[in-house]
């Protein structure tokens, strides 16, 4: 195959997780030519172009405007798909970052996609049995399987873009840096879509009992220029953190993977960053998808989620104030990090 597209409506988490799906197709077909078609937020500058545009894995970036008037974004979209009928691709895969298949619905809003473009040869995950891929290629790339297969290499090349020459040490000879030799908790309390927040006062309570009891411990705040007010509430209450703002993906992972031996917060993009960096993970789910659709991979992570009646909503914004997050307990979350902490810090793991 000369010409690949990738189809992912993907942001900045889930681009993460598709990491390795991405490079395991590029192992496949190493001189072909791979295009990527997704979305941006105006308001939002991390979507997938950000996360992969240094990785070497994607020829050229395609991505359309999702969050404006939904007739111009329907248009900007079929322009964009008539263009790619001129490029004559040999084959299209539609990768998810979810580790579940496609839904029937998902599957159908695709498959009307493909057929605008005219290619023959696509791969769609589904849980349906129909004849969905006209030439079933060896190539069977699904996001999340594999997860830490190729993540390496991928790592590695993206510190070279930014000429860390000591990463390959730090990837291929663990011993350099145990673990528990780091001293920092990676927080992360921001995220795009209200319905998935805790309350910052939650956050203030857990970290708050964590400096009483380990002064020696320090707070990393991640975040983006609106996460930064509440950032530095939280530090000049608690008398204690760092901060870390738009910071961008390597020098990002750089920072994390130096410091950091445990992450706090919300399902986010930078909870998928920690989970490749293979540092353990204190997750603060809502109910509005799945269960264990976003969770990260791995066995030194826990998942707070909680159940209600409304789960499943897919809302943004939640109409009765968060009362899924509202149910994970601040004792409940101190009493899950000080155990990790005793972990880590009482045994290299």
């Amino acid at each position: 195959m000369n010409k690949i597209l990738i189809m992912s409506y993907a942001k900045l988490g889930d681009s993460f997780v598709l990491i390795p799906s991405i490079n395991l197709l590029r192992e496949k077909f190493p001189n072909a030519r791979i295009d990527f078609f997704s979305e941006k937020h105006l308001n939002n500058p991390l979507n997938a172009k950000y996360t992969l545009q240094d990785t070497n894995l994607i020829d050229n970036f395609y991505l359309f405007i999702a969050n404006r008037n939904r007739y111009i974004k329907k248009l900007e979209k079929l322009y964009w798909l008539l263009r790619f009928k001129k490029n004559k691709y040999d084959c299209i895969f539609v990768l998810l970052p979810s580790s579940l298949p496609a839904s029937p619905l998902t599957f159908n809003r695709f498959e009307k996609d493909i057929k605008i473009i005219g290619v023959k040869n696509y791969f769609i995950p589904s849980y349906i049995e129909r004849k969905y891929v006209n030439n079933r290629l060896d190539v069977q790339v699904s996001a999340m399987k594999h997860l830490f297969e190729g993540v390496s290499n991928f790592l590695y090349q993206k510190f070279q873009v930014y000429n860390n020459n000591y990463i390959k040490e730090y990837l291929y000879y663990k011993k350099i840096k145990q673990i528990g030799e780091k001293n920092s908790i990676g927080i992360c309390m921001g995220t795009d879509m209200n319905a998935k927040k805790w309350k910052l006062d939650n956050f203030y309570q857990v970290l708050k009992l964590v400096i009483e009891k380990y002064p020696d411990i320090e707070l990393l705040f991640i975040g983006t220029t609106k996460d930064e007010k509440d950032i530095n509430f939280l530090m000049q209450k608690l008398g204690k953190g760092k901060k870390v703002i738009n910071l961008d993906i390597g020098n990002l992972y750089e920072k994390i993977y130096k410091e950091c031996f445990l992450y706090l917060g919300v399902d986010t993009g930078i909870m998928h960053l920690f989970n490749l960096a293979q540092i353990p993970i204190i997750g603060l789910f809502s109910a509005r998808d799945v269960p264990g659709k976003w969770y990260p991979y791995g066995v030194k992570n826990y998942i707070f989620r909680e159940y209600i009646e409304c789960e499943g909503c897919i809302l943004k914004e939640c109409n009765i104030e968060n009362s899924c997050m509202d149910r994970i307990k601040v004792e409940n979350v101190y009493q899950k990090v000080d155990e990790f902490i005793c972990e880590i810090k009482g045994k290299k793991i």
